[in-house]
């Protein structure tokens, strides 16, 4: 962390009544980047620092959920944690970049993969979802596990996640449709819009008309 952010985090800090030292901060930052995280993304997600030890807690317990979730992965996936590669890499950057964890990013990773994605239609895929997750305020998982039950559904083939990943963002922030009644309405409508060769486009924009008339 540069000298700068440190030194205006600190006045922050004081400003609250919280007296920290620069050492102290740059412990805390080395043990957030060690979970995937920054050490602003860190206090916007605990809610803001109240006190160190608060803080370095909640490093703690992220740090226990990202490796949690890492032996999951490797789990689905066939595999051990050191074997993750760039799986790994990408989770912790993307935790250290955007408002989720390293560990929920893994989560969205192993959705996937149970689905069926190879390690790099994963990597591929990620970065729309979290888009997704991010613009309609769903969790990362929920976006993972629903954009790839679509692309399965609809018998696309995992390079076109972004497609779909687009659709359900384009129509979530459009119309009344939302996660919840898109996945209800596409349990009973996916296949028959499949044999029919009616694509997600058409489906799904059907559907955002059908919500916005109250019908789920």
């Amino acid at each position: 962390m540069a000298n700068d952010s440190i030194q205006s985090l600190i006045i922050k800090l004081k400003a609250q009544g919280i007296n920290v030292t620069e050492k102290q901060l740059r412990r805390l930052d080395g043990q957030a980047k060690k979970t995937g995280m920054s050490l602003k993304g860190m206090i916007a997600a605990a809610g803001g620092i109240y006190t160190i030890g608060r803080a370095f807690s909640y490093v703690i317990g992220v740090g226990k959920e990202f490796s949690s979730q890492q032996s999951n992965l490797a789990s689905v996936l066939g595999t051990t944690r050191k074997a993750l590669g760039d799986l790994d890499k990408t989770s912790r950057e993307l935790g250290a970049t955007t408002k989720f964890t390293a560990g929920q990013v893994t989560q969205l990773q192993t959705e996937f993969a149970k689905l069926g994605f190879s390690t790099d239609e994963i990597i591929s895929a990620q970065e729309a979802t979290l888009a997704l997750a991010a613009a309609t305020n769903i969790d990362l998982a929920t976006a993972a596990e629903t954009a790839g039950q679509m692309v399965n559904a609809f018998g696309l083939g995992a390079e076109q996640t972004d497609r779909v990943v687009n659709v359900m963002a384009a129509s979530f922030s459009s119309s009344a449709l939302d996660i919840e009644k898109f996945n209800n309405s596409m349990v009973y409508v996916s296949a028959v819009a499949k044999q029919s060769n009616i694509s997600i486009e058409a489906t799904t924009a059907l559907l955002g008309k059908l919500a916005d008339r109250g019908i789920d």
